[in-house]
């Protein structure tokens, strides 16, 4: 039903002595988005060429946002599933699954809400 992105940058510079990747900077971040877009082309093997990447539910909002979705879902009467959709090309389809399978079971309303009784 959903898929969480997060940005993960372009091909940055290495720290000295690191043999890592540097973290962007949020300004590097907006540079690689205004050139390549959300509309990213870029291999889905290639992550950190990538503008933009599909990630486990957990893995690009936290679980407040989760719970926050589900709250709004409630809210306007929605009783269907919820589908979870896995690109996560960090993971493996199990590992993600189980992941966003945690997170959302943390998110998900048990009961139905009883009577107002403070109000």
């Amino acid at each position: 039903m959903w898929s969480a992105t997060a940005s993960i940058g372009g091909s940055w510079p290495k720290p000295p002595g690191t043999g890592g990747p540097a973290r962007p900077t949020l300004p590097e971040i907006r540079r690689e988005r205004a050139r390549k877009g959300v509309l990213d082309t870029t291999g889905y093997t290639e992550e950190p060429g990538r503008s933009w990447l599909f990630r486990s539910i957990g893995y690009g909002h936290d679980e407040s946002h989760w719970k926050d979705v589900v709250s709004t879902l409630r809210m306007v009467g929605y009783e269907g599933a919820l589908s979870i959709e896995h690109e996560d090309s960090l993971t493996s389809s199990r590992e993600g699954l189980e992941k966003a399978v945690d997170v959302l079971d943390r998110a998900v309303f048990d009961t139905q809400p009883g009577d107002a009784y403070w109000a």
